[in-house]
């Protein structure tokens, strides 16, 4: 299965990681096996440190989302979106999600 594949590699890389590296890689690999909420616990510490980063907020913000922690998806992007904006992103990760009616 190409999902266990791509798990079994960024397990790998989070093995031969340190850091924060590490802890991304160990994220994506909870995530590419769409445990969602585990993911979210392994880069929740670290929050503060995430809102400062554009270039992993957005994927942050949508994992937090998928795990069930919407305000805290709404919070990370809040620095970078207008409310609008972190609303339209929702819904078209609820629509991804097959969530959206």
């Amino acid at each position: 299965d190409d999902q266990v594949a791509k798990a079994s590699a960024a397990h790998q890389a989070a093995a031969a990681a340190t850091g924060p590296a590490q802890l991304q890689a160990r994220a994506s690999e909870l995530a590419t096996l769409e445990l969602w909420g585990r993911a979210y616990q392994v880069l929740a510490p670290h929050i503060e440190q995430i809102k400062q980063a554009p270039r992993i907020a957005t994927g942050f913000a949508e994992l937090a989302f998928r795990a069930g922690y919407n305000e805290v998806a709404r919070d990370v992007l809040s620095v970078s979106m207008a409310p609008a904006e972190v609303e339209k992103q929702f819904a078209e990760w609820a629509t991804t999600m097959g969530w959206a009616e």
